[in-house]
């Protein structure tokens, strides 16, 4: 799968991702930026380039772009269209008790974008 907006909304369906309402919260910009950034942030992380197509399997670049972008977009609030309020699936939920999962080797990367990268490892930090 090339790593393009259409591609990435394609992956965010509704069919396809639980996520797709927060994805498609975002104008169409927005993603097209996040998606900009993600690459940046995981071709300097990994110091190579993104595969822009693969053999399914494991390990898929364009996946981890697309997570990454989200978390990239998840990190400020989406427009509601009508109200021009923060949609309220982008803004992050009130945990009882404050646990945050952070990743314990890249914290500034998505979780879900390392896992399609092949890394696992991710601590939860209590407090």
């Amino acid at each position: 799968m090339e790593i393009t907006l259409d591609k990435a909304d394609e992956y965010f369906g509704a069919e396809n991702h639980t996520m797709s309402a927060v994805w498609f919260a975002y104008e169409r910009q927005q993603r097209m930026a996040a998606i900009a950034t993600a690459r940046r942030v995981l071709e300097r992380s990994l110091h190579r380039s993104l595969r822009e197509t693969q053999d399914s399997g494991e390990i898929r670049d364009d996946y981890a772009a697309f997570e990454q972008a989200l978390f990239e977009l998840r990190k400020r609030p989406a427009a509601n269209a009508n109200q021009g309020q923060p949609y309220p699936a982008a803004q992050d939920a009130v945990v009882a008790e404050g646990n945050q999962t952070v990743s314990s080797t890249f914290p500034l990367l998505s979780d879900d974008a390392l896992r399609w990268l092949g890394w696992n490892g991710v601590a939860v930090i209590r407090g």
